[in-house]
């Protein structure tokens, strides 16, 4: 005799249940949550889970911190929810010139969007925020390979291309800056 089981889809993170079982099952099996995002993904899901995330760290932050709490909160969800959208478009450039062929920008947003915002949860801790970051990219790096069809060797020069183009992007704009201020 044959039982029946029931499948119930795999959701992504859009109502408040949703962002808490998006984030433990990322936690837990990351390789396994990359493998089953839809290779449509819509923005909806990742840019919530990416919000609920943002909002959770400033908070924390914000807490821990003296001055201006609106300042200051204000502050990091705008650096938490930029550097997610610059990381995405700078990762999603470079895999497309190193794959030498054009994919959908969805998959790539969902993977630096979750990614992004699990790391966010324990980057808040001071001496925690290099692991935190160095996770994040792992994230990203097993993202690229389950959700974005890289090979390991494609996501990890992609990786080191988006961080070397991010980080010389940042030290120009510093320059430009003390530049114009001097």
């Amino acid at each position: 005799m044959m039982t029946q089981t029931t499948v119930h889809p795999v959701t992504f993170g859009s109502t408040s249940r949703e962002v808490a079982s998006t984030l433990t099952r990322l936690v837990r099996k990351p390789s396994t949550f990359f493998s089953l995002l839809p290779k449509d993904i819509r923005w909806s899901a990742p840019l919530t889970f990416l919000v609920a995330m943002s909002l959770a760290s400033a908070t924390i932050r914000t807490i821990f911190l003296t001055g201006d709490p609106a300042f200051l909160f204000g502050i990091f969800l705008a650096n938490a929810l930029g550097m997610a959208m610059i990381t995405s478009v700078v990762v999603y450039t470079v895999a497309v010139a190193i794959r030498g062929a054009w994919s959908d920008f969805g998959p790539f947003f969902a993977v630096t969007a979750y990614s992004t915002g699990a790391a966010l949860l324990i980057s808040w801790i001071p001496d925690v925020v290099v692991w935190g970051e160095l996770w994040k990219w792992v994230l990203v790096g097993s993202g690229l390979v389950r959700a974005c069809g890289l090979s390991r060797f494609q996501a990890l020069c992609s990786i080191g291309l988006s961080i070397g183009l991010m980080t010389a992007g940042f030290w120009g704009i510093t320059a430009l800056i003390e530049a114009l201020t001097a």
